[in-house]
């Protein structure tokens, strides 16, 4: 009987025996009884190596013991060791979700089973290995030869794309996923990188941006246009990439309700946070970590170039490593929508919700976000100079009351009315105002503008100090985003979410959130101009006899 140890955060009565389903041996990382553990609380006393099998139980083991770090993307699935320590050479780490999220969360539980059920597979030697997959590369002769040294994936020429393109255009095969790889999020500005494609499970290709011509693009344009259906993961995203870039255009396929959005199919079926492709490829294939020498790539490239992560951008990935990810995106993706569709189309609500609401808002958002909003440049310059001098004011004002010149002098530095620590001395400690009672998520007494608002009715001090921060915020979250965000046709534009809430409500991301422009404010309205023709409209939600 093999052997296995668990190892948990911190002490704990919990029956993990029970919960996993068999007898282990039961390890804290630390023997100290903390909320959070820290790296300097470590002190387990365990010999890996004594074991067949260490299941690492929540983020903390997981992250001390192993080279990954999401617990939500790996639980259920072995993990590496992380790299020069002792234990560098063991290879039987499996993660696994804490069972005691399930008392706060209970709907966790079919996950926490599947995790069970797919750890028992490892330690019990009934775990199957996937099927060998077919991954094939489109490249020109200048791409990088190494392509070969991946064992599932095979590389052609461009010359034998055209030849793919057209059998899968006759092919009987009902359903085609697309996907694009770009050099950034927008793509009026970025360049495409290239297009990954898959027609049946376990098989994918990607084709290299630089090889396509217009024979290329209307082979894709005919698969698109023909009966299939057609499937991608956050289809409005790919959608402005294939119309910019490609000049295909899914709007048959819409029409004849053949065009899906498999990310959109699980918010119907779980509108709850996780519908980002490589979480649920995870969760629902056996496709496992498919992308990690892309993260890793990722955070060693960030790390070594000091710049945030979230700056990163896939044309900085070598083509061998972008490639080799590429060609499974879309494996994952039909995967995903075979298993998806036929629940929602077999449930009359949900369908309807999918068909009759989702997917039909998904194509709306896509053409106000391509549509753009018009803004006036003149009027944005002359904004920005009015909130220049309005903070500027404010700021002579702030600076020459008695309780900053105090702050300067007790501190020993120029105050920042940015800083909520300084401001919290300034406030309650200097100035002598009472706290509100209002809280910051770390228990601090907070200097938000609800709290500024309130302390106004006693005094001019945070009067000033409301004045710039709303003035500040109005300058650098949206005039002077919109300026550097405008394009060449006059318009801002933004991305707009129909996935990223459990409320039913959109959301706004991208250049700049267009959800979150101050409603009574003209300084930022006035700069939004209506082109010859049109009129600009108000309207908020009515209230009445009609919405009983």
């Amino acid at each position: 009987m093999a052997k296995v140890a668990i190892i948990i955060p911190k002490p704990s009565k919990a029956n993990f025996a029970k919960s996993f389903g068999r007898e282990v041996d039961v390890y804290s990382l630390t023997s100290k009884n903390i909320k959070k553990v820290l790296v300097r609380d470590v002190d387990i006393e365990i010999d890996v190596f004594q074991y067949d099998w260490v299941i690492l139980v929540g983020s903390e083991p997981l992250k001390y013991f192993s080279d990954s770090t999401n617990v939500t993307d790996m639980t259920g699935l072995r993990v590496n060791s992380k790299k020069n320590k002792e234990w560098s050479e063991y290879s039987g780490f499996i993660c696994s979700m804490n069972p005691s999220a399930l008392f706060f969360k209970p709907e966790g539980k079919p996950i926490f089973e599947q995790t069970v059920s797919r750890i028992n597979s490892y330690i019990d030697g009934t775990y199957v290995p996937p099927e060998p997959c077919n991954y094939t590369v489109f490249c020109d002769e200048t791409s990088p030869e190494d392509l070969v040294d991946e064992p599932e994936l095979e590389v052609k020429t461009s010359t034998e794309l055209k030849m793919y393109l057209r059998a899968v255009l006759s092919s009987s095969e009902p359903v085609v996923a697309l996907d694009t790889e770009t050099g950034g999020f927008y793509a009026r500005r970025a360049e495409l990188l290239g297009v990954s494609l898959s027609q049946r499970e376990r098989e994918g290709i990607y084709a290299n941006a630089n090889i396509f011509d217009d024979e290329v693009c209307n082979l894709l344009q005919q698969i698109v246009d023909s009966d299939k259906h057609i499937v991608l993961h956050n289809t409005k995203f790919d959608w402005h990439w294939f119309i910019h870039h490609c000049g295909i255009s899914f709007e048959k396929a819409f029409k004849e309700k053949r065009l899906h959005d498999s990310m959109i199919l699980h918010y119907v079926l779980d509108e709850r946070k996780g519908h980002g492709l490589k979480p649920l490829a995870i969760k629902y294939t056996d496709m496992g970590n498919y992308d990690k020498a892309l993260d890793d790539f990722k955070k060693a490239y960030c790390a070594s170039h000091k710049i945030k992560q979230e700056d990163f951008t896939y044309d900085l990935i070598p083509f061998p490593t972008l490639a080799t990810y590429a060609a499974k995106d879309t494996d994952a993706t039909i995967r995903l929508f075979n298993k998806f569709y036929p629940i929602v189309m077999n449930n009359p609500r949900l369908k309807e919700l999918y068909e009759g609401l989702l997917i039909p808002g998904m194509r709306f958002l896509q053409r106000m976000e391509d549509r753009g909003v018009p803004v006036s440049k003149k009027r944005l310059k002359a904004a920005q100079r009015l909130l220049h001098e309005a903070i500027f004011e404010a700021e002579q004002e702030l600076y020459a009351d008695p309780n900053v010149i105090a702050f300067e002098k007790q501190e020993g530095k120029k105050f920042n009315p940015q800083s909520p620590i300084q401001m919290r001395v300034l406030l309650f400690d200097i100035a002598g105002y009472s706290p509100t009672g209002i809280l910051t998520s770390t228990g601090q007494d907070s200097t938000d503008a609800e709290v500024l608002t309130k302390l106004s009715e006693f005094g001019e001090l945070p009067k000033l100090l409301l004045k710039i921060r709303k003035n500040t915020k109005l300058l650098t979250s949206f005039i002077n985003k919109m300026i550097d965000n405008q394009d060449t046709d006059g318009r801002v534009r933004t991305g707009f979410g129909i996935t990223t809430t459990t409320s039913g409500r959109l959301s706004s991301s991208g250049t700049i959130n267009l959800q979150q422009l101050p409603r009574d404010n003209p300084i930022v309205k006035g700069c939004i101009v209506a082109p010859p023709g049109y009129k600009v409209v108000a309207k908020d939600r009515m209230l009445g006899p009609l919405h009983q």
